[in-house]
Formats: structure tokens, C-alpha cells, sequence
């Protein structure tokens, strides 16, 4: 408007609403929703290769974006003694079967416990496994607490074995304090008829 208060331009937004626009911008939000989850969230094809891996989960993992995930070995990054299990949730996944394992990292490879839940995505109308979501959250706090409880029962269990010991040791004494004091009374009592 100009100062007599009449147009002096015009100025025409466009805001594109078309399927596809609104499908790129739903994909925007669910990614900068995945990314910002304080959990770490991998997804793999069929053929058990890894071709997505969440914000979160790179930090996790110290993968930079930058970095080939296809190429990153994610399995050596547990400790041994828990990757048969999880290669087991894994294949059953591929078999359209959900599974929760709890695992344990190799240091400076990850949180030091997780607990993850791998379970199969379909395709639209048949049973057919499209992909395996694997989303684990670290429990290392959890595994943590589980652990001095656990010693705190020890210590505990340890004291009472202790007490309950000295308490049948102090019965054994009274009673062999009685015994004693009846061979007395009974040896001042023969004392006492001579």
C-alpha cells in the first residue's frame, strides 16, 4: 500500500501441497524424528546388510556420517559370548519372528549394556519380511543397579550366615552351660552325703 492507501504491489505465496511435497515432508519429519530418539535404531534389508542407522546410533557407535554403514562389521561391536543370540533373534526376524535380546558391548564400542528388540517389517498385503528394524536402549544404569543389589544380598546373606552361626554357637554354650551346672549341683549333692 502506498500512503494514499492504495496498492502499490502485490506479493503471491505458493505453498505446493501436491501428494509428493506432502510425502517429502512426512519423510523429513519421521527422519528428524528417528534421529532425535535417544535410542539407536538400525534397519536391514533381507540379506542382513544394514543400510540405515539413526543419528543416535552413529554417535553410539562413533560412525560419522560421512562413513559407509554398509561396510561397518555392527555384530563385532558385542561382546562374543552374547552374538550367537543375537545373530538367533536376527535370523528369526528374517523369519518374520520378533525377539528382545539384552547384550553386552565391547568396550568403547558401544553403551556398555543394551537391551534391543528386533522384529520384521512386512510388506503392504503379504507375510513377505521387507526389512528388520533392530532398536536397542542402553540399560547400562539398570545392569549397574542389578549388580550392587545383587552384592548388597551377597553381603547380606554373608552377615546373616554370620549371626545365625554365632547365635547357634551361643544356644550350643548355654546348653553346655546348664550341663556343666548340673554335674556340679549333681557332684555337691554326692559331696554333701559323705
Amino acid at each position: 500500500f502506498d500512503e494514499d492507501g492504495k496498492i502499490n504491489s502485490i506479493m503471491i505465496f505458493s505453498l505446493d501441497t501436491s501428494d509428493s511435497h506432502r510425502a517429502e515432508l512426512f519423510q523429513k519429519d519421521i527422519r528428524e524424528l528417528i534421529d532425535s530418539t535417544p535410542v539407536c535404531i538400525k534397519i536391514f534389508d533381507t540379506r542382513g546388510e544394514l543400510f540405515f542407522l539413526n543419528k543416535n546410533g552413529r554417535d553410539e557407535h562413533h560412525i560419522k556420517d560421512t562413513d559407509d554403514i554398509k561396510k561397518w562389521d555392527w555384530l563385532s561391536s558385542i561382546k562374543e559370548e552374547y552374538q550367537p543370540v543375537v545373530k538367533k533373534a536376527f535370523e528369526e526376524a528374517l523369519k518374520g519372528k520378533s525377539g528382545k535380546v539384552e547384550m553386552e558391548h565391547v568396550p568403547g564400542m558401544g553403551h556398555a549394556w543394551c537391551s534391543g528388540l528386533i522384529f520384521p517389517t512386512f510388506e503392504d498385503s503379504s507375510n513377505k519380511v521387507k526389512t528388520v528394524l533392530f532398536y536397542s536402549t542402553d540399560i547400562s544404569e539398570t545392569k549397574k543397579a542389578e549388580e550392587e543389589l545383587k552384592n548388597k544380598n551377597r553381603e547380606l546373606e554373608s552377615f546373616n550366615k554370620i549371626m545365625i552361626g554365632r547365635e547357634l554357637t551361643m544356644i550350643s554354650l548355654k546348653d553346655k552351660i546348664k550341663e556343666l551346672e548340673k554335674q556340679l549341683v549333681d557332684l555337691d549333692g554326692s559331696k554333701t552325703d559323705n
